[in-house]
């Protein structure tokens, strides 16, 4: 049980810090202002231009689809402004492409008119600095796919805004504050790659060892109590069989008798008849303190073999807080423990060392 506890503590460690970061993560997103994040706080409030008044000599929309000569099906197809003019929006499958409505001739988005679009989107106090083609999907505008113009502002946040090539949709406003939320978002969801993927193999598996750890965790906790440790919830113990345990010196004689149940632990019985064991760990089986001499027949627990020293076992000796009481068990203490006098002291000290360890200091009587 020994190493499956500390694997257990291992993979705690491991999914605490884990814990940690999704906390964290998922704190410093609810912190973050969403208004930033998304870009909105520089945007103009309505971008979308009436259709001027020269709409009416417009082709109609079934030339422009024979223009167009699409070879796929046409999904959609509406008019709209562009840059002072009419222009008809044509989306397939394949994705969308802007035809001017009086000459029915297919419009390029440049990248002087990427610039002008995101200028008229822009609210801000920036100015372009730098306009440059990418192929979606790129990390900021991962969602999306095909041509796209980058457009970048000198702001204090470093606004881009990103222009579909094929019809000059704002297709991403993107700053500092929604990139410092995206990795945010990236460690949170695990997905240190796409950054997309919620369901990704990698967050399942944390979420399986999680739930092995927790069920480890219950099985450990109640590993760590023993029989006895319930003894008060049982008046009486009447379902205990009884057991006499003869306490001797080192010579032999026999001191004193103590009646026990089979099955307790050594270190508890002999406490109850006020014979307390030198112990720094409560009877945890982690200090080495408690010896007693049972035999060189008894068994050897984990505690003893980490404990005590090979010559010290021949010999018989055990830790009282691993043994369990049998019937008619012979317990050979040290005389440095059967000669201990109780005393009264006035404590005249009492500090914390580290948050488990306190000092107490004692002025005894005279």
């Amino acid at each position: 049980m020994i190493w499956f506890r500390r694997l257990h503590k291992w993979i705690g460690l491991a999914i605490g810090i884990q814990v940690g970061i999704w906390m964290l993560s998922g704190l410093m997103m609810g912190l973050l202002d969403h208004e930033h994040v998304q870009g909105h706080h520089y945007r103009t409030v309505s971008n979308v231009a009436p259709l001027p008044a020269s709409s009416r000599n417009v082709l109609d929309a079934v030339d422009i689809v024979e223009l167009a000569a699409v070879a796929t099906q046409v999904n959609d197809i509406s008019l709209r402004s562009y840059l002072g003019g009419i222009a008809y929006q044509v989306t397939t499958a394949g994705g969308s492409q802007l035809f001017d409505a009086v000459s029915g001739s297919r419009i390029v988005v440049s990248a002087e008119d990427a610039a002008t679009l995101a200028k008229r989107d822009y609210s801000g106090p920036g100015q372009i600095v730098s306009i440059e083609p990418v192929q979606a999907p790129a990390m900021e505008v991962r969602r999306h796919s095909g041509e796209a113009w980058r457009v970048e502002f000198d702001d204090e946040e470093a606004t881009t805004l990103y222009v579909a090539a094929d019809d000059g949709r704002i297709l991403e406003r993107r700053n500092d504050t929604w990139r410092l939320f995206d990795v945010f978002w990236m460690l949170h969801i695990m997905d240190y790659k796409e950054r997309e993927d919620f369901n990704n193999a990698l967050v399942i598996l944390v979420s399986l060892i999680a739930a092995w750890f927790s069920i480890t965790g219950v099985v450990l906790f109640f590993d760590s109590f023993r029989r006895e440790d319930f003894l008060a919830l049982v008046p009486g113990g009447w379902w205990r069989s009884p057991a006499r345990i003869a306490v001797c010196a080192p010579h032999g004689e026999v001191v004193a008798r103590v009646s026990s149940f089979v099955g307790g632990r050594l270190y508890d019985e002999l406490a109850r008849d006020d014979i307390v064991l030198p112990s720094n760990c409560g009877g945890g089986g982690t200090c080495g303190l408690c010896v007693v001499n049972l035999g060189p027949d008894w068994p050897v627990s984990a505690a003893d073999r980490r404990l005590l020293s090979a010559h010290q076992r021949e010999q018989g000796i055990r830790l009282s807080c691993q043994a369990k009481v049998a019937n008619d068990m012979v317990v050979g203490i040290s005389d440095e423990v059967l000669s201990a006098q109780e005393l009264t002291a006035e404590v005249v000290e009492c500090r914390f060392l580290t948050p488990f360890i306190r000092e107490i200091r004692l002025r005894l009587p005279g």
